[in-house]
């Protein structure tokens, strides 16, 4: 259940088979109940689906785990349980940094190695599965970087919502926005932390990101972990005719000028990755606090 008190101690563990382990694929090669950095989660349907970063796979435990180092059932990016190899090819991934679910099932993966987003769907069922198309490339073979409105530089992390899909473009300090795509090389109609396409830079403000490294839409709102900001931003609704739409509110930070880090109840240092529940609690992982926030900021 969602905690409640402060340093509230962990019903269980996936990645390792107690609580004092820590070593990557538990200090072995890789495994069907291992994780080697993972980067990010989400759940739908009942599922469980891991983004293992440096294992370049997506672990997927059909039924939410109840025992500490629970087997996957499900592994997409490899073939098996126990290869981990990068590849840019519809059945591979490079350095995957997040995945996350669309209201209506759709699976996106920002396989930050490759400067993509693969997109599936459904979730797959077996082990292997092939994308069905690639965001940010000319196709799944192609693994270059810039900042026109139909490529990326080091995503980490997609999410669609009403108004388009989302993508933390990490590099290029800037979120950007896709109508749905159905295809191979789609491009963005809007871009968040720029005042347009093109040359990118970094800031301080209201309409700047640097390095956002996650994101997360609920209904018409917006949540981005603005990494090297040591804040999150939010706006209430995206405007897909305006670049540069300014966010409506920030956490972490006591304005929108100030982005200094440190280790408090309203602040944070090097937020990555966000997820909010039913309840509206919005869950931050605060990277380099070395800790979980969950708050109900907005």
């Amino acid at each position: 259940t969602i905690p409640t008190t402060l340093g509230q101690t962990a019903d269980l563990v996936l990645g390792q088979v107690d609580f004092t382990s820590g070593s990557a694929n538990m200090g072995a090669s890789t495994a069907i109940s291992s994780l080697s950095s993972p980067g990010g989660l989400t759940i739908f349907g009942g599922k469980l689906l891991v983004a293992d970063t440096n294992n370049n796979r997506i672990l997927i435990w059909n039924t939410f785990p109840t025992t500490s180092g629970q087997n996957a059932d499900v592994v997409v990016g490899q073939i098996d349980f126990i290869s981990n190899a990068s590849a840019n090819a519809s059945n591979g991934m490079s350095f995957p940094a997040t995945v996350s679910v669309s209201p209506t099932g759709e699976l996106y993966i920002a396989s930050s190695g490759n400067n993509q987003v693969i997109y599936f769907s459904t979730i797959p069922t077996t082990n292997g599965a092939a994308a069905q198309f690639v965001i940010g490339q000319l196709n799944f073979t192609s693994t270059g970087t810039g900042s026109a409105a139909n490529q990326l530089n080091g995503p980490t992390a997609a999410a669609a919502g009403v108004f388009g899909v989302a993508v933390a473009d990490a590099n290029n300090n800037r979120v950007v926005i896709f109508n749905t795509p159905a295809a191979d090389n789609s491009s963005a109609i809007h871009v968040l932390g720029q005042a347009s396409f093109g040359p990118v830079g970094s800031a301080c403000t209201a309409t700047s990101l640097n390095s956002p490294n996650g994101l997360f839409i609920k209904g018409s709102n917006l949540y981005v972990a603005d990494t090297l900001n040591n804040r999150i931003l939010h706006w209430n609704n995206v405007n897909p005719a305006v670049d540069g739409q300014a966010a409506d509110h920030v956490a972490g930070q006591s304005n929108f000028t100030t982005c200094t880090n440190a280790a408090t109840q309203t602040t944070l240092n090097g937020p990555i990755s966000l997820f909010s529940d039913a309840a509206n609690f919005l869950f931050a992982a605060d990277s380099t606090n070395n800790r979980v926030t969950i708050n109900n900021f907005f």
